[in-house]
């Protein structure tokens, strides 16, 4: 890893080839460390621009670690890799799909974890080069709404939420949050699932994924994950009907209808992206929007 930060991927190569004769000598061939083997070499492939030796590589990085069950931010790393070959061979519909799916991890990563909102935050910065790379790639292809909701889903909380929030605050006199026991409720369910990615973790290394106490942990997990999506959803639509009880509106704002509805003839409303790979501004104004 310090090798490859470095860029002596030559170096680099020599560890990753002494992993793969222990690997290779020790571990059944389905075994969760080969797709960490297989990601590392076609990331070193990539680059060196080596894209036809790294695009196979990760295919089976992928292919092991979603039967694997492996972690969001596993599965992550592996569909940003592709997604990066893909664009390096102009191959950019393909290369969209699979950043869509490292987003989507990333936002799985982020719906299972427990916290406060900064730390939840804290630990979804790491995630963002996905995000950076989806509005970068989408001005590039001239789709600006799709930049946009790149934009909007890195955010802890979007725009059209904010818009949402402070109106229902001003005509309510307090916020949309739930109260302490739907605080400590989401904790509870995010902990058991985090403890049962945990034991799923164990005993597939242990007993496999074709084992009876792996399938029948990963079903208990689907259904608290079933669980905690129903309960916010629940609660959800509780809080959307007691909002639009107050405001006498839907709760879902559009950028047109925040156009619309906010922005007045001369007003200007500026919407700021600063990324560790790159920074956007959106410059929205009542009968247009541009992002710079």
């Amino acid at each position: 890893e310090l090798a490859f930060e470095r860029e002596q991927y030559d170096q680099a190569q020599q560890y990753l080839d002494k992993c793969a004769a222990v690997y290779e000598r020790d571990l059944e061939p389905r075994h969760p460390l080969f797709a960490w083997l297989w990601h590392d070499q076609a990331a070193i492939y990539y680059k060196q621009g080596r894209y036809d030796d790294a695009e196979p590589l990760v295919d089976k990085a992928i292919m092991l670690r979603e039967r694997m069950g492996a972690s969001p931010a596993l599965r992550y790393a592996s569909y940003l890799l592709r997604a990066e070959l893909h664009w390096a061979k102009d191959r950019q519909s393909e290369a969209i799909n699979d950043l869509e799916d490292a987003m989507r991890c990333a936002e799985e990563q982020r719906g299972a974890g427990y916290g406060t909102g900064r730390e939840k935050a804290s630990l979804f910065s790491i995630f963002t080069e996905a995000f950076e790379r989806m509005v970068e790639w989408q001005l590039t292809r001239g789709n600006m709404a799709d930049a946009f909701d790149a934009i909007e889903k890195v955010r802890t909380q979007s725009l059209r939420d904010q818009f949402y929030y402070v109106q229902f605050a001003g005509i309510n006199g307090g916020g949309v949050g739930g109260s302490q026991g739907d605080e400590d409720r989401e904790r509870a369910l995010r902990k058991e699932i985090a403890d049962l990615d945990a034991e799923l973790r164990s005993v597939g290394r242990q007993s496999g994924p074709d084992s009876q106490a792996y399938q029948e942990l990963h079903e208990t997990r689907k259904q608290k994950v079933q669980e905690l999506y129903e309960w916010k959803r629940d609660r959800m639509q509780t809080r959307v009907a007691r909002a639009q009880g107050a405001l006498g509106q839907e709760r879902t704002r559009q950028l047109r209808q925040i156009q619309r509805d906010v922005l007045g003839e001369n007003d200007l409303m500026l919407l700021f992206l600063l990324g560790e790979y790159g920074s956007y501004v959106m410059v929205v104004e009542a009968a247009a929007a541009r992002l710079a």
